[in-house]
């Protein structure tokens, strides 16, 4: 004879507390724009949460490196553009 008594698992999952819910692995739109706007939020970020969150982490990172390099580009450009204009008012003084 076959036992036909199937035992269910009837145990089940204890309901979480408001609070226990764990934070998404996701950079925020406020973590977003302060590591673009000051890139050292963005290495903060990355810091604190490179173990817990990688992919928040990774994400500050990105952000605050894309603003650096366009704080650089800005600043060399302006630099060149600059150099140039000084040039040719010079020229311009001495005709």
């Amino acid at each position: 004879m076959k036992n036909t008594n199937k035992t269910k698992n009837t145990k089940k999952k204890p309901k979480k507390a408001l609070g226990d819910t764990p934070a998404p692995d996701k950079l925020g739109i406020l973590g977003a724009i302060g590591s673009f706007l000051f890139p050292p939020i963005g290495l903060i970020i990355w810091g604190v949460n490179k173990d817990e969150s990688p992919k928040k982490a990774k994400s500050a990172l990105m952000v605050a490196g894309v603003s650096f390099g366009l704080s650089v580009a800005i600043g060399v450009t302006n630099y060149v553009l600059a150099k140039d204009a000084l040039k040719t008012q010079k020229e311009l003084e001495n005709k």
